[in-house]
């Protein structure tokens, strides 16, 4: 092999060898992702934040003004073990309504030392435009799938952990 022809190769295998261990980095990148995002799906969809007597809810929370306004409104559905967390301040009313709902609500309000203030059972979308609101102050309220109440014999007073 001629000194040209050996400068050649090894100038084109230095060409692609950034390229190559661009790739391998892409690869491993995209593994760690696919992964850890598996595992953050797994963690939520299998974590527990709140024990009642017959269900382990995952719970998704609302915080922000617009994940207050939007709530579960549009969602298709919600799997028997999940609920949303309303976190209120003191200028929200805490009234709720069933604007854009598909599916039945049990919907609890709850005060600051999380005891149930108010219980709702098997809110219809079809009731929209009316509204549901606590006889007392709220800051926390949960949405569920309609049963939930009964089916954990929720009542008022009672204290949930969270």
């Amino acid at each position: 092999m001629s000194n040209k022809t050996l400068k050649a190769n090894v100038a084109s295998v230095t060409a692609l060898a950034p390229n190559q261990y661009s790739l391998i980095g892409l690869a491993a990148f995209s593994v760690t992702v696919l992964l850890v995002g598996g595992w953050l799906v797994w963690r939520t969809q299998d974590s527990c934040s709140l024990q009642l007597k017959q269900t382990c809810l995952s719970l998704e929370y609302a915080t922000t003004p617009a994940q207050l306004k939007q709530g579960l409104s549009e969602r298709p559905s919600m799997p028997d073990n999940q609920g949303m967390m309303f976190i209120l301040d003191k200028t929200n009313s805490g009234c709720f309504w069933m604007k854009g709902m598909r599916f039945n609500l049990d919907i609890i309000w709850l005060d600051t030392a999380k005891r149930v203030v108010e219980l709702q059972k098997n809110l219809s979308p079809a009731s929209y435009p009316q509204s549901y609101c606590p006889a007392s102050a709220a800051t926390y309220v949960l949405e569920a799938k309609a049963g939930l109440i009964d089916a954990n014999q929720i009542q008022l007073g009672q204290q949930l952990n969270f």
